[in-house]
């Protein structure tokens, strides 16, 4: 009898630990959504209320085999009090860059590294997002405004969130940095007065609603973080993802009257 209750024992820690948490869950729900309606946005705030950051707006689609994505993007740029915005449009065969009301189509060499291939699979962009990483100690409460939905929120392993927020940005064409590693990795962290994170998913589909990230630095971050995130030098940092209609179709058409990217500027 002492046997079998000690097997029945070991069997219930065992699926204790193998049981997800609602973040695991989340991501994992997030790494097969291959299309809707994105806004992402890094930005960080210095003391006297000047910005600098990016967002990115609007609809995509993860392309089929070694085509492009479908997308019709709208980036903006935060640079002080001034704003500079931009769209990236994607038809799945070509892309181009529209500059006010005027496209640009760009060259092959400017969109290789966006092209799918044959082996990717069928993972979307969000697959990088290990959400269990980013907070070791997480808590989870009922959202006060919707019984369908739970909050999660625990203190954040920044080095880790900016890493994988980075690769999505690279994703989508429109961001080109490294990742933060090594010495400016090690500064990151101890420049860090507190960073928090707070995810609203749904309680039974686990497909979130929102993510939110605030980052308060005692001082100027580090050098390495202001260059992997368009050289920002705020105190506090702000990201945020929202995701709306996860894989509904997309479908996008190339803009009128597009010039060559060689005609950019003149």
């Amino acid at each position: 009898m002492r046997k079998a209750a000690a097997l029945v024992a070991a069997m219930a820690l065992a699926l204790a630990g193998c049981a997800r948490g609602p973040l695991e869950e989340t991501a994992a729900e997030l790494g097969d959504v291959r299309s809707g309606i994105v806004d992402l946005s890094v930005v960080a705030t210095a003391a006297g209320g000047e910005r600098t950051g990016f967002r990115i707006q609007g609809p995509f689609a993860m392309p089929e085999g070694e085509g492009l994505p479908d997308a019709d993007l709208t980036y903006t740029r935060y640079v002080g009090t001034a704003e500079d915005t931009f769209g990236f449009v994607s038809t799945g065969d070509a892309a181009f860059l529209r500059v006010g009301r005027q496209a640009y189509r760009l060259p092959d060499d400017r969109i290789a590294a966006m092209r799918g291939s044959e082996d990717a699979g069928r993972r979307g962009p969000f697959s990088g997002l290990d959400l269990d990483d980013w907070v070791p100690e997480a808590e989870v409460v009922a959202s006060p405004d919707n019984a369908d939905t739970e909050t999660v929120s625990g203190e954040l392993d920044v080095v880790t969130a900016v890493n994988d927020m980075l690769a999505i940005a690279r994703d989508y064409g429109g961001v080109d940095r490294a990742d933060i590693e090594g010495d400016d990795a090690e500064q990151l962290r101890r420049a860090v007065r507190e960073a928090r994170l707070e995810l609203v998913t749904g309680k039974e589909d686990r497909i979130l609603r929102s993510l939110v990230v605030t980052v308060d630095f005692g001082r100027e971050p580090p050098e390495g973080f202001r260059r992997a995130l368009e050289g920002l030098t705020g105190v506090n940092f702000t990201l945020q993802l929202r995701l709306a209609e996860p894989n509904s179709d997309v479908s996008v058409e190339a803009p009128a009257n597009a010039l060559p990217y060689e005609r950019l500027g003149r």
